[in-house]
């Protein structure tokens, strides 16, 4: 049944298909690198769908960090693409503080997201050989995944021959709801997605992600984009550039200071106050 959806809302939905994103902002990861992108190790797994001679086929393949590159003096990640006991070198990425950047081959960096951002509501938008594509944050809050606090950008997509002001969210079959997460990627792309600038896909092939992992342990799966907020939204926030000060009590509540005794939320991770 999920396969048949997939296809459908690719059908629908041609050049871009819509699942979600998430993402969380922090200046620095903690000590194990879970909110950073470039970790050595850390894998991305996908599933890629495709139609042959009227059967749906599923294909498993992974993207690894390992290893390092420097061009221009500027120091990169390498991220490796791994299917059928076979790699191939992807991409390269970099981070600075919120900024994340990535790098394909012989082509220029771009910025891949900047998770400072806090501009709930401003539609941006990019070219395409259709028309436009229009991005907007509707809203910012927090979910609680394996014991790290990740910060979600809801974010709503829309095509049009023309440049919006405004996207109408009510609007079914047009508007597409995405989730970015900092040290993930996005739900429609994972580490695939090239920006907020989404390129048309081969018809019939679908690339799915499913997991992220660091350390043989599962980080972030696909349901997880969804969760429910661990805190109370956010709007107009701004990304603190000592992510130390802020704490949060097991609720979620925002701290104005460490407390004397008990557990608390700091950089995602629990720590206890004695």
């Amino acid at each position: 049944m999920k396969q048949i959806v997939f296809f459908l809302c690719f059908i629908l939905f041609s050049p871009v298909y819509g699942r979600e994103y998430s993402e969380i902002c922090s200046k620095e990861p903690d000590e194990n690198g879970v909110l950073s992108f470039c970790t050595e190790g850390k894998t991305w797994n996908y599933v890629l769908f495709y139609l042959d001679g009227g059967d749906t086929h599923q294909e498993p393949y992974s993207y690894v960090v390992r290893g390092d590159s420097v061009i221009d003096d500027v120091a990169y990640k390498k991220f490796y693409y791994q299917k059928d006991g076979t790699e191939r070198l992807a991409f390269m990425m970099r981070e600075e503080g919120c900024k994340v950047y990535k790098r394909h081959l012989d082509k220029d960096e771009f910025l891949f997201f900047d998770f400072r951002r806090d501009d709930v509501g401003q539609v941006y938008c990019y070219p395409n050989g259709y028309g436009f594509i229009n991005w907007m944050i509707h809203s910012i809050d927090e979910i609680m995944v394996n014991d790290n606090l990740f910060r979600r950008y809801c974010c709503y997509q829309e095509i049009s021959e023309t440049e919006l002001d405004t996207i109408e969210i009510g609007e079914v079959g047009l508007v597409q709801k995405d989730y970015w997460v900092e040290g993930i990627g996005s739900a429609m792309y994972g580490i695939e997605a090239d920006g907020l600038r989404i390129e048309p896909r081969l018809p019939g092939y679908t690339e799915y992600f499913v997991s992220c992992y660091m350390n043989g342990e599962c980080l972030f799966t696909e349901d997880d984009f969804s969760k429910p907020s661990y805190t109370t939204s956010i709007q107009k926030l701004r990304c603190n550039d000592s992510r130390e000060e802020l704490l949060y009590d097991l609720q979620g509540r925002r701290l104005n200071g460490t407390p004397a005794k008990g557990i608390y939320i700091q950089n995602g991770r629990k720590m206890v106050a004695k």
